[in-house]
């Protein structure tokens, strides 16, 4: 009759974390098919963010192998700046189950979309510490098409104050901003 399928709920999801706990970053175990590589740039972003804030985001390691899921450039960073330990959720996963997180967990990230009113007022209300962590916002921003000038390397003492500037308007979403 042409009407499409409908899928069949398969039941509640399963909870898979097992616990939670702290360890010491060089006693983890990076798993063998993390395809994923961290070019400087984000190594030097990264720790602007976790210098600026530390944890936020616990390493995910797999009860069954011991070795790790996701937070493979955190466990690295951790180890290279002499961190003793790292926030960690254990999940009972099989191998297959492993590979199917490892293969998926960042694309799927990815595959989110970009209100860009929102990510430019999110931006442009930083005023990050670490030239790293502003460098990455910017290229954020760029990538994005988000074009107004975001940060300065002087603040507003140097440029005068606020509300004597012009006002620029993103020729993506039409939010007006202060340049």
């Amino acid at each position: 009759d042409g009407a499409a399928e409908q899928s069949v709920p398969a039941g509640p999801w399963r909870n898979r974390i097992t616990r939670y706990g702290e360890e010491a970053p060089d006693q983890l175990l990076a798993h063998e098919k993390n395809w994923r590589v961290h070019p400087r740039a984000q190594q030097n972003a990264m720790k602007g963010v976790l210098d600026a804030v530390g944890f936020v985001q616990n390493v995910i390691i797999s009860e069954r192998s011991g070795k790790c899921l996701d937070g493979h450039l955190r466990i690295q960073m951790a180890i290279s700046e002499g961190q003793p330990t790292v926030p960690i959720t254990y999940v009972d996963v099989t191998e297959e189950e492993e590979a199917l997180i490892l293969a998926t967990m960042d694309p799927l990230s990815a595959m989110a979309g970009t209100d860009k009113e929102l990510l430019a007022g999110l931006v442009f209300s930083l005023n990050p510490s670490s030239s790293e962590v502003q460098q990455m916002l910017e290229i954020l921003a760029n990538n994005n098409g988000i074009t107004p000038p975001i940060f300065g390397a002087s603040g507003v003492d140097e440029h005068g104050r606020l509300d004597q500037k012009k006002a620029l308007c993103c020729p993506s979403c039409g939010h007006e901003f202060t340049a």
